[in-house]
C-alpha cells in the first residue's frame, strides 16, 4: 500500500540533505492537476478520431466537459482510482515531518486549462503560453493572486468544501481551483 506521509516526508528530506531540518521549512503547499480523476468510469471513452489531437502525443487523452477521450479507456480508468486515493490521503494530511504545515491545492483539468482556459494544449505550445503568462505576471505577484481569484475559476468554499465540489460528478474536469484559498489563509508564524 502506498503510503502517502512517509513519501511526502522523504522526499521533503532528501530535499533538505544535511543543511535544512523541519524547523526551516514555514510549509509544503502541493499543486496537482486532477486531470479529471473523480468522473465515473463510463465517462472515460475511446477516441474516435474527432478529438483534436496533439500532433506530437497522439496517445494524450482529450479532456471534454463530461468525458475523457483516449486510445486507452483501462489505464485511465486505472490511473484515475490510483490518483483519486492517493488524493484522499494526501488532502487529510495537515503536517509532514512532524511539524511541517502541509496543503495540497487543485488545478482542474489541469493548469493550463486553468491558466490558459486550454485542457488540451499541445505539449509544442506550452513553452510559449507560460511565457505570456510570465511577461503578464513577473512585475505584478499581486495581478496572479488577483487571477487565480477570479470567479471564472476560483472554487468559493473553504478548503475541504472546495475538495468534496471536485470530487463532485464531472467537476474535476471543469475549469476550476482551489489554490486562491492559499493565500487568504492564516500564516503560521514559525
Amino acid at each position: 500500500m502506498w503510503q502517502v506521509n512517509p513519501i511526502i516526508c522523504a522526499k521533503v528530506k532528501e530535499f533538505s540533505g544535511r543543511i535544512y531540518k523541519a524547523k526551516d521549512f514555514l510549509e509544503i503547499v502541493h499543486l496537482v492537476d486532477l486531470d479529471g480523476a473523480f468522473i465515473d468510469d463510463e465517462q472515460v471513452q475511446i477516441k474516435t478520431g474527432k478529438e483534436k489531437a496533439d500532433p506530437k502525443n497522439s496517445s494524450k487523452p482529450y479532456y471534454a466537459k463530461e468525458y475523457i477521450y483516449c486510445n486507452s479507456p483501462e489505464n485511465i480508468k486505472k490511473r484515475n482510482k490510483r490518483k483519486r486515493r492517493i488524493l484522499d490521503k494526501m488532502i487529510l494530511l495537515s503536517k509532514i515531518w512532524r511539524s511541517i504545515p502541509y496543503s495540497t491545492y487543485y488545478f482542474s483539468c489541469n493548469l493550463d486549462h486553468v491558466i490558459h482556459n486550454n485542457a488540451n494544449m499541445f505539449d509544442c505550445d506550452k513553452y510559449a503560453y507560460a511565457n505570456k503568462f510570465e511577461d503578464k505576471f513577473a512585475n505584478n505577484p499581486h495581478g496572479v493572486i488577483e487571477f487565480l481569484q477570479n470567479e471564472e475559476i476560483a472554487i468559493a468554499m473553504d478548503y475541504s468544501e472546495s475538495w468534496n465540489f471536485v470530487k463532485t460528478g464531472t467537476n474535476s474536469l471543469k475549469r476550476s481551483t482551489n489554490f486562491h484559498l492559499f493565500f487568504t489563509k492564516p500564516k503560521n508564524p514559525r
